[in-house]
């Protein structure tokens, strides 16, 4: 079962390794695995058992078995254990508040004679990303802070840029809902970051002037008046888009970007030598 294999563990010309990745829930174990298999990240939801992929690397073959983190699923890690070759244990750097949890699940690895003398790897997943500051909501793993403060669309942008945030960028309708949800309650209009101010009917979003393909409109919008080239999120329509004059005065919504660094940065270390090396000090 699991990383059981059928090589020897001493054996070393093999090319064939298991291993698991395990950490508490929420660490970012399956955007790993994903990542090391399918190259890039893909949007990925609690795993509620396991989930395995293999990988080819220096003509080894590695496959990873990556393990839920829930405390349940934990319970059934040992079945698992035996003759695996190695362990990545991923942390989320970002938790701070569940530092004490993961050094404690660490621990009680550590005493558990199946991995005695395997290698270990830890991965500190999401370094990268800062707890949001006081006031700022996160979501997805970026930060929002919605602001009441009357300004145009270009002052608005201005000021979220001074706190090295932008206009958010709702790319999904579930983040489109989620802003909606923040500012409704509040009352009034807020500017996010689309415009079509380039190219007249194509709405982009500011940052990097991707096209917006959203089907979060208002049944009315955009309107299509010419001088109508910003849009902000209106109460009447329940949070829905409307395209209104830049110059209107309007609150508005700043996003702080979540940028990851390479994996390929995080899992250098992992590599078949590494394994050899483990193999050779037990023969």
């Amino acid at each position: 079962m699991g990383c059981t294999s059928s090589m020897s563990r001493k054996n070393s010309e093999a090319t064939s390794f298991r291993l698991i990745l395990v950490g508490l829930d929420g660490a970012g174990k399956t955007s790993l695995l994903y990542k090391l298999s399918l190259g890039d990240f893909v949007t990925t939801k609690p795993t509620l058992g396991f989930n395995v992929e293999t990988i080819s690397y220096n003509n080894n073959t590695i496959t990873l078995w990556d393990m839920g983190g829930t405390p349940s699923i934990r319970r059934l890690w040992k079945h698992y254990y035996l003759n695996c070759h190695g362990m990545l244990f991923v942390i989320d750097g970002s938790a701070r508040d569940r530092l004490q949890d993961a050094d404690d699940l660490l621990t009680s690895l550590l005493m558990e004679k199946e991995l005695h003398g395997i290698p270990m790897v830890f991965l500190a997943n999401k370094k990268d990303i800062e707890a949001c500051p006081n006031g700022w909501i996160t979501y997805n793993q970026n930060c929002y802070l919605v602001l009441t403060i009357q300004a145009t669309w270009g002052a608005a942008s201005s000021y979220c840029q001074a706190f090295r945030a932008k206009l958010a960028e709702p790319r999904t309708v579930q983040e489109a809902h989620f802003l909606s949800v923040m500012t409704y309650p509040v009352g009034g209009i807020y500017w996010i970051g689309v415009t079509d101010i380039a190219v007249e009917g194509d709405w982009i979003f500011a940052s990097d002037s991707s096209y917006v393909n959203s089907s979060y409109w208002h049944s009315t919008e955009p309107s299509g008046k010419p001088l109508e080239n910003c849009v902000v999120m209106r109460d009447t329509f329940m949070g829905y888009w409307d395209d209104v004059l830049c110059s209107t005065e309007a609150g508005f919504v700043c996003e702080k970007i979540d940028t990851y660094r390479s994996w390929a940065e995080l899992t250098k270390d992992i590599t078949a030598r590494d394994l050899n090396e483990r193999d050779s000090h037990e023969r």
